[in-house]
C-alpha cells in the first residue's frame, strides 16, 4: 500500500485529551493500526472508500510525550505493509498552580483609575484577570498570556470610585485551568486629599 498518513492530531501538539482521536490517509480498504513508541497497539481500523481512517485508543494514553505511527496493512497473504512517518504527541492533564496578583497591593487606597495590574505563574499561559465590584460581579475580564518568567501586566479600562476585587486564572496550552488566585481588593478614590497612586 502507499505510505499512509497522521493528520491530527498535529504533530507536536499538545492535548489534555487522553483518549484523543487519530486520523489520516491511507489506501482505500486497508487495515490501520495505530502504535506508540513502545510498538503497543493502541486501535484498529479500516481505511474508508474515500481514503481516510480514523480510530481512538480504547484506553487511556499515558500523560508526557510520546510518538505514535500507523501501519497500513492490505489483504495479501502474507499482507504488505507500510508504516507512517511518526507523530509526537504529548499528553498534559496537569492544571498550572494558581497565579499570584502582585499589584496593587491588598486594600491599597488610590487615585490613580487605570491603575496596572500584575501577576505572576506558569510561564506561557493564557490569562484571565477578572476586575470585580465589591459585590463580586465581573466588571471586566482581561485576557492575555504570561510572559517566559512568568510574568503579565496590564491596566483596566477606566474605573470609577469604589472598591474592586481582582482574582484571576492560567489556562495551559493543553487546555487546563487553574484554580481561581487569592482575591484581594483595592479602592479607587479621585476625591480631593487623596494623593496616594498604585505603582
Amino acid at each position: 500500500p502507499n505510505t499512509p498518513t497522521i493528520v491530527l492530531p498535529n504533530d507536536g501538539s499538545t492535548t489534555n485529551d487522553t483518549t484523543p482521536t487519530f486520523s489520516g490517509t491511507a489506501d482505500s480498504g486497508t487495515t490501520m493500526t495505530l502504535r506508540n513508541a513502545s510498538g503497543t497497539i493502541l486501535c484498529t481500523t479500516t481505511a474508508q472508500a474515500d481514503g481516510t481512517w480514523s480510530c481512538t485508543p480504547g484506553s487511556a494514553l499515558s500523560e508526557g510525550t510520546t510518538t505514535y505511527i500507523v501501519t497500513s496493512e492490505d489483504d495479501a497473504l502474507p499482507p504488505n505493509a507500510t508504516v507512517s512517518t511518526a507523530l509526537t504527541l504529548t499528553i498534559d492533564t496537569t492544571a498550572p498552580n494558581a497565579p499570584s496578583i502582585t499589584a496593587p497591593s491588598n486594600a491599597l487606597h488610590t487615585n490613580d483609575t487605570t491603575p496596572n495590574l500584575s501577576l505572576t505563574g506558569e510561564a506561557n499561559t493564557l490569562v484571565n484577570l477578572f476586575v470585580r465590584d465589591a459585590s463580586g460581579s465581573i466588571l471586566e475580564t482581561l485576557t492575555g498570556t504570561t510572559n517566559g518568567s512568568g510574568i503579565f501586566t496590564t491596566t483596566p479600562s477606566t474605573l470609577s470610585d469604589g472598591s474592586y476585587l481582582l482574582d484571576a486564572t492560567l489556562t495551559d496550552i493543553a487546555g487546563n485551568t487553574s484554580v481561581l488566585s487569592s482575591q484581594l481588593s483595592f479602592v479607587i478614590d479621585t476625591t480631593e486629599g487623596n494623593t496616594s497612586i498604585l505603582t
